[in-house]
């Protein structure tokens, strides 16, 4: 039974990906791979070093973990890494992978860790 869960939720990914999905950039230490991902977006208050209240824009990333490959080795990504994703009538919006203290900036998104969801912040649109 949980077998056949596992499986369905793969497909709804595959299936997303298939409908929603864009193609980005993931550049690291290691070089770069483009690969297709579906997108989610968010804001989140921030406390300013000036002790105001700050905006960001967030970006949420979901890939296929064995799509994750640079020069044949697999990879996660990084805090620091850049994503940047081209947007039709808009330009490029460059991202960097975030975390929070020393936890992982991602997520796997099935128990099968077949797909991974990456936290980003939008540092620039041009």
């Amino acid at each position: 039974m949980a077998f056949d869960f596992y499986t369905k939720l793969d497909r709804l990914g595959s299936r997303m990906k298939q409908l929603n999905g864009k193609t980005v950039t993931i550049t690291t230490d290691a070089g770069s791979v483009s690969l297709t991902a579906s997108i989610t977006r968010a804001k989140r208050e921030e406390l300013a070093p000036s002790g105001g209240i700050t905006v960001g824009s967030l970006r949420t990333y979901i890939f296929d973990t064995d799509e994750l490959v640079i020069s044949g080795s697999a990879f996660l990504p990084a805090r620091g890494d850049e994503i940047v994703e081209a947007i039709t009538n808009v330009g490029t919006v460059t991202c960097h992978v975030l975390s929070d203290d020393d936890s992982p900036p991602y997520e796997f998104v099935t128990p099968t860790r077949k797909r991974i969801q990456v936290f980003t912040k939008i540092v620039s649109i041009s």
